[in-house]
């Protein structure tokens, strides 16, 4: 299974504008998922083993269902960069005045601000474009930044009990060393015993009928003893190995979520151009009340309605998947290079979402592949394991 080795944890720093915020600095963290100890032929094992992987493929799938749309939207407006590219030369020419006198009416309202905004107009650019999910988006981030530290804390609990495990089966190995080697010393000590007691009757030099008996005895309550230990270490050998496979699948189970949490995450953090939640709300609140200076000045406000209609209006002729968006990046229809910039970020965007579509494709597969290795294995419980699967609408 693949890995990620990392995560973020907060740090202060401060804004360019001189206000402390938080953003978030990369954290080593071992997120490989580990191969689960499993006896395939005891059937309650059997039936939670594969129980368990029908849960990893049912959210591997719905993970890749929602990254796909995204994917699929990112892709659009990458196209959409291609359409305008190859728009000709006279459209082109009317499409770039209505974008310059959107520049210049935004511009405009930028002197009106002076000195009053806290944050910059290619912030203020992005938190207008998606004005209506940053409030949601604040809450769904801030929910998955304490999910992920709720993560971190259960897999260092799953780690700390699996480290004491393999502390335990250590000792429990340790114990049936020192009964082996006990049970080598009372052998050749009893043999020893009796050569000396066999010895010594021969020659009639000692009666050796009671030490016989006496040296039998304590050899018999030797062995007794040694075999009782040797059970019990055995019964604990098996619990611990039942106990250790039980950690090692939750923890199996924290990593997917944990991985995904935070690919998420990370996801958000790119699309919003943010370290984190803190840093998101900050822009957010700076950008409401630029907005509401904004408001006053209904005039440029209304022209810059009239370029912004006569932009979408002009772009929709190209049927652009979203050409609204360009209302907000009209810079971009006149500079080469802030093109290639919104070109370069989108890749990044899409790279993160393939990147979570691999992961999950992978998660998926391998799974399905335990299932078969498990019904390959043990022919006789295709049934139990089909009625598992059912419950889960899943078929191979």
């Amino acid at each position: 299974m693949g890995k990620l080795n990392w995560f973020k944890r907060k740090r202060n720093v401060e804004s360019p504008q001189g206000k402390a915020i938080q953003e978030e600095v990369p954290v080593q963290v071992q997120t490989e998922l580990e191969e689960e100890k499993v006896n395939a032929k005891n059937a309650g094992e059997r039936k939670a083993y594969v129980a368990q992987h029908c849960e990893q493929i049912v959210e591997a799938t719905k993970q890749m269902d929602e990254f796909r749309k995204e994917y699929e939207a990112v892709t659009a407006y990458l196209s959409d960069i291609q359409v305008i590219d190859r728009i000709p030369e006279s459209s082109r020419n009317e499409i770039d005045d209505t974008a310059r006198n959107i520049l210049t009416l935004t511009r405009e309202r930028e002197k009106f601000q002076n000195g009053q905004t806290k944050i910059s107009q290619k912030q203020y650019k992005l938190m207008e474009a998606y004005e209506e999910e940053i409030p949601n988006e604040v809450r769904k981030i801030n929910k998955k930044e304490a999910y992920q530290a709720a993560l971190k804390k259960d897999l260092a609990t799953l780690e700390g009990e699996k480290h004491s495990l393999s502390y335990e089966q250590k000792e429990i190995s340790d114990k049936q060393g020192f009964l082996k080697l006990t049970s080598m010393v009372v052998c050749v000590l009893t043999a020893a015993v009796f050569l000396v007691l066999f010895v010594l009757s021969y020659n009639n030099t000692l009666e050796a009928k009671t030490p016989f008996i006496l040296t039998v005895l304590f050899a018999l309550v030797c062995a007794a003893y040694i075999a009782n230990e040797a059970r019990k270490n055995n019964v604990d050998m098996s619990l611990n190995q039942r106990k250790m496979t039980k950690a090692i699948g939750l923890m199996n189970r924290v990593k997917i979520r944990y991985v995904n949490n935070q690919l998420s995450l990370d996801y958000s953090y790119s699309k919003f151009n943010v370290n984190s939640s803190m840093q998101l709300t900050f822009f957010w609140e700076e950008y409401v009340k630029q907005k509401e200076i904004n408001n006053k000045y209904k005039d440029n406000t209304e022209n810059l309605n009239y370029y912004s209609e006569k932009l979408v209006k002009q772009l929709k002729d190209y049927r652009l998947h979203d050409p609204e968006v360009w209302i907000h990046q009209c810079l971009a229809l006149l500079d080469t290079k802030e093109m290639v910039e919104i070109r370069h970020r989108l890749n990044i965007r899409r790279q993160k979402l393939r990147d979570r579509i691999d992961y999950n494709t992978k998660t998926k597969d391998e799974s399905v592949i335990k299932i078969k290795d498990i019904l390959k294995e043990n022919p006789e419980a295709k049934e139990e394991i089909i009625v598992t699967m059912k419950k889960y609408h899943i078929n191979l």
